[in-house]
């Protein structure tokens, strides 16, 4: 069986992070966030159709200090689609939506540390029902772990 996808556009090579973080303009669509090399990440607001975006919009530069971003549906607990982000000396940062397209995101959070010791991130979505965002990692011996999102307290515990 042949896969064969609908063609959107060009020029994407210029990324190197592309992350889908759900709704972060508030219009109830999917959107996309990509980075360039220089390290600025942009919005691209979904229309809903799967075969195209919106013109992109720059949320802010800086984003080169972070080797892992994830779109984690809300994370936070408050209705909107957030990221979190590891910088290099494994910290983990929350960055809560704000629901705006102009100003996607309120300041950072740091909600953990240690987090250099895996290999792989996800943010699933709520793997444990409660309604909240859960990440999975997993580390260099390949042990997958569960950390469950704690809502409005923007914290992680184990699983």
């Amino acid at each position: 069986m042949s896969i064969e996808g609908s063609y959107i556009g060009g020029g994407w090579q210029v990324c190197n992070a592309l992350v889908g973080p759900g709704d972060l303009t508030g219009d109830s669509k999917g959107d996309l966030l990509t980075r360039d090399a220089s390290g600025v990440l942009y919005l691209y607001g979904g229309y809903g159709s799967g075969t195209a975006v919106a013109l992109r919009i720059r949320v802010g530069g800086g984003w080169s200090a972070y080797n892992r971003i994830l779109g984690t549906s809300d994370f936070s607990g408050d209705g909107r689609a957030d990221l979190v982000a590891r910088d290099r000396s494994g910290s983990l940062r929350l960055y809560k939506g704000t629901g705006s397209a102009t100003t996607s995101f309120a300041g950072r959070v740091k909600i953990g540390y240690g987090w250099g010791t895996y290999d792989k991130l996800v943010a699933p979505g709520d793997l444990s029902g409660d309604g909240k965002a859960d990440l999975l990692a997993v580390n260099a011996a390949g042990d997958l772990y569960q950390y469950l999102g704690a809502g409005a307290k923007a914290t992680l515990t184990p699983g």
